[in-house]
């Protein structure tokens, strides 16, 4: 069917607010009222009232009608269905019970969220010219500050990229020598200068992470670490936001965040900061997983994943 009829928009307005009678002079406003004209046959002598060929096209405008009416009733359906909002909220099991986990309170009293921690799943990459880097014992602690039903927001506050790929358990194996990898920004780092916040996308399954306090816009901040191998340290930085996406399981087991990789990269992009001259100029950051957990309190103790106890998770209701 041409745009003409249901395809213009005009005409899709007249049916929303015009009665039926109304649709054929809109259509064809050119024809005269009913039985007013007559009209010559072909073929023949006889005349018949030009209201017979319009009682036909008045049938055909019907079921165009209907049709209208039936791709507006799915417009509207469509723009409810765009418009709905995920709603997203960070839960643990207690029993047979859900419950949301407690945020940040605002004093006073001042009452951090509840703590959570995310153990690592698989190997973690850090590639450059000459260096690679592999960690598979990480894990990130903190505390929810934000838990709404709309969004979630859990401060970082510690973390720790180790290994057992090695003879002392603890580092991450590269392949110049065992590497110490460190966050200078975070609680357990060298500067302890603030805090790195992660939050859920609304309205889908995606996260973002960037270098700065819950209370600051995303992308604020710069995302900084130090790689100390037998060579001398390396330190990269990120000021972009970090991105990734999230699993919301219906049996309430752990959620896992995922990260994604920078558009046409093999992983998520940091460049150098400082260092000597065998420091790469750029690393990828490539493989992070994680699995969420209620914080256990055994600061800087990785726990496998598989056995992990209290896994907390995330979850996602239209």
């Amino acid at each position: 069917m041409s745009r003409g009829y249901l395809g213009d928009p005009a005409l899709l307005d007249r049916c929303r607010t015009q009665r039926l009678e109304e649709f054929d002079e809109f259509v064809h406003p050119e024809q005269t009222a009913p039985g007013a004209v007559p009209v010559e046959r072909p073929g023949g002598n006889l005349k018949e009232p030009k209201r017979l060929e319009r009682e036909g096209e008045y049938l055909m405008h019907r079921k165009i009608l209907a049709i209208c009416a039936a791709l507006i009733a799915l417009g509207v359906l469509a723009i409810a269905a765009t418009g709905a909002s995920a709603a997203t909220t960070i839960q643990d099991t207690v029993g047979s019970e859900t419950k949301p986990l407690a945020p940040t309170k605002v004093g006073p009293p001042h009452e951090l969220g509840a703590k959570i921690t995310a153990y690592s799943t698989g190997t973690s990459f850090l590639k450059g010219s000459g260096l690679t880097v592999e960690c598979n014992e990480n894990l990130l602690t903190g505390s929810i500050h934000k838990n709404d039903g709309n969004e979630v927001q859990a401060t970082i506050e510690d973390a720790w990229f180790q290994s057992n790929l090695n003879a002392s358990g603890t580092k991450c194996k590269s392949n110049v020598g065992e590497a110490t990898i460190t966050i200078p920004a975070l609680t357990n780092g060298s500067a302890k200068t603030g805090h790195w916040c992660i939050r859920t996308v609304p309205n889908n399954d995606n996260w973002e992470l960037w270098g700065n306090n819950c209370t600051t816009e995303v992308g604020t901040g710069e995302l900084t670490f130090i790689v100390d191998t037998p060579l001398g340290e390396c330190k990269y930085k990120r000021t972009a936001a970090v991105k990734g996406t999230f699993t919301t399981p219906a049996n309430h087991t752990t959620s896992e965040l995922v990260m994604s990789n920078d558009a046409g990269l093999a992983g998520v992009k940091f460049t150098l900061e400082a260092g000597g001259f065998f420091c790469p100029v750029e690393g990828l950051l490539s493989e992070m997983k994680f699995d969420l957990f209620t914080d256990p309190g055994t600061s800087g103790t990785y726990v496998n994943p598989a056995v992990a106890p209290n896994p907390v998770w995330l979850r996602a209701e239209v």
